[in-house]
């Protein structure tokens, strides 16, 4: 069996540093600058345009393009309005030969103004989201989940137990039960998020929010839980694909599920070339997006997974229903089946893979 050591990172880390050149797309307004990463690489540029193809439409709701001058206009507020996003940032935490490691954060404006921060992990040798659950099988998430969570429960009743619970001001009981509530919800394990962790050189690090909503926030001294642990730690709990990426060797994917998260790509009628991205909302129910990528226009897609492994999904183009897909899962991440117009006069047979 391989053995990650310390070595291995430390030896890979020196060899193999700023895998992708990283230009900033940074827009300049009145109030705040918005700064944006654009993935290079001139020896693997298709591994750089998948991780952009991912880093656009979860950040910037927009189907990549190399030349854009409006990468932010779906997101930004329209002009004299407050709704939207802005103030955009990132940090890279690795840029290695076995995977790269970028976190994007902006300020949201709904009701009130809150900072998000979104974690995204890559394959370097493909440029493929990294899934969690890529990296470790069902038992180990759940070993992991335990851990995390105990952790940051010893973490909240630690800072209980050093409340002022006579605070002349009055605040030390509210922030009190803001943490109990808190802590009872650590007791049992919480499932770890698919997304909400990052990667560096050697280490993995679990993000789970913080204990207060926006009302408590004034309250809440320890914030977002960041739970660090060392990829050497964690070796006997990887599942096959997570050790290939430790040692830059390709991923198979060899359960039989629907690939989320990834970029796939196939031809309708094996002519019309299409990217797609599936997301997992709960139970069997799924939805994502398409677009031609001669058109490059987003089209929306939901559906649900049925007992007989077949993905089904109907599209909708300007509030109307104009398509579906009926796809088998398959192996390696594979979907096999058919698109037809609502009405049933086109079928044309579709094929689609991890993009690699």
């Amino acid at each position: 069996m391989r053995t990650l050591t310390l070595l291995t990172f430390i030896v890979g880390a020196l060899s193999a540093q700023a895998q992708f050149e990283i230009d900033s797309f940074v827009y300049d307004s009145e109030y705040d600058d918005s700064k944006f990463p654009i993935i290079r690489s001139s020896e693997n540029p298709q591994a750089a345009e998948l991780i952009n193809i991912v880093l656009h439409h979860y950040a910037l709701e927009k189907v990549y393009e190399e030349e854009d001058e409006n990468r932010f206009e779906n997101v930004f507020p329209p002009e004299g309005e407050f709704h939207g996003a802005d103030d955009f940032s990132y940090n890279i935490t690795a840029n290695n030969d076995r995977y790269f490691s970028v976190s994007i954060t902006c300020a949201y404006t709904g009701a009130y103004t809150e900072y998000h921060t979104q974690y995204f992990n890559f394959d370097a040798k493909t440029g493929q989201p990294i899934q969690l659950s890529d990296m470790f099988g069902l038992s180990a998430m759940y070993d992991l989940a335990d851990w995390v969570s105990s952790s940051i429960h010893e973490q909240i009743v630690s800072y209980m137990n050093n409340i002022d619970l006579e605070d002349p001001e009055g605040y030390g009981q509210e922030q009190y039960e803001l943490y109990a509530e808190c802590a009872e919800w650590y007791v049992e394990p919480q499932s770890l998020s698919e997304e909400y962790y990052f990667l560096t050189d050697s280490s993995i690090t679990f993000v789970k929010g913080r204990c207060s909503n926006h009302m408590m926030a004034a309250l809440d001294e320890l914030w977002e839980f960041y739970e660090e642990y060392s990829l050497v730690e964690l070796q006997s709990m990887m599942s096959d694909d997570g050790i290939a990426l430790m040692f830059r060797e390709q991923l198979n994917y060899n359960h039989v599920t629907v690939p989320v998260g990834k970029v796939l790509k196939g031809k309708i009628a094996g002519k019309y070339p299409i990217t797609m991205i599936v997301k997992h909302s709960y139970g069997d129910s799924y939805y994502g997006v398409y677009w031609y990528d001669k058109v490059k226009q987003p089209i929306k897609l939901s559906g649900e997974l049925d007992d007989a492994a077949y993905v089904h999904f109907t599209e909708e183009v300007n509030d109307k229903t104009t398509g579906k897909f009926d796809l088998q899962v398959m192996q390696g991440g594979k979907l096999d089946g058919e698109w037809k117009n609502m009405d049933g006069t086109k079928t044309f047979d579709i094929t689609l893979m991890i993009a690699k």
